[in-house]
């Protein structure tokens, strides 16, 4: 009897964004762990699942919009599709995904959004967000709309974003606080 490999597949993609760009008013304020979290989670990783596929973004030239969805789209693309069905003999392996972002945030609606490195946000009295600020931000749902196009119902997925997040009152003279 020929003997069939059942490991699984373990794929991460590793954000830690602490450093932004100061040049940018007003400031978005600098978290001091980040980056080094992310690099000790990829260690761990490494050293416990050396066979699996990591990306890891943790630099502030590495964290910028930009950089963070090219690095996810190409990330996905490298995943293995397991949406058909295998030929006699095959099997598709068990795929574990883990799916890990520190930074910044903050919620608008029903939505969350990361602050990239290159974040550009605008001073103003009124408590909706800018669209700026909307637009140099990632949406959460769209990083798991992108997810979902790719992902296979097989795989089990592990998406934790690890975010203080500023009520939209953040920038009102008067009321300033963390949710």
């Amino acid at each position: 009897m020929d003997h069939v490999d059942l490991s699984p597949l373990y794929y991460a993609f590793l954000v830690g964004i602490g450093s932004y760009d100061q040049t940018e008013k007003p400031k978005v304020e600098n978290l001091p762990y980040p980056e080094e979290m992310i690099e000790e989670l990829y260690n761990l990783l490494q050293e416990e699942y050396p066979q699996s596929q990591i990306s890891k973004l943790n630099s502030q030239n590495t964290t910028t919009r930009r950089k963070i969805l090219g690095t996810f789209t190409k990330f996905l693309e490298s995943l293995p599709s397991q949406r058909k069905i295998p030929k006699k003999g095959e099997i598709n392996k068990p795929v574990f995904l883990l799916i890990y972002i520190i930074s910044h945030g903050v919620r608008i609606g029903n939505d969350y959004y990361i602050y990239p490195s290159d974040v550009r946000r605008e001073l103003n009295n009124s408590p909706f967000r800018s669209k700026v600020e909307i637009e140099t931000s990632i949406s959460i749902n769209f990083l798991k709309d992108m997810l979902l196009s790719v992902n296979s119902d097989s795989w089990d997925v592990l998406f934790v974003f690890d975010a203080c997040r500023a009520p939209v009152s953040e920038f009102l003279p008067s009321q300033r606080g963390i949710i």
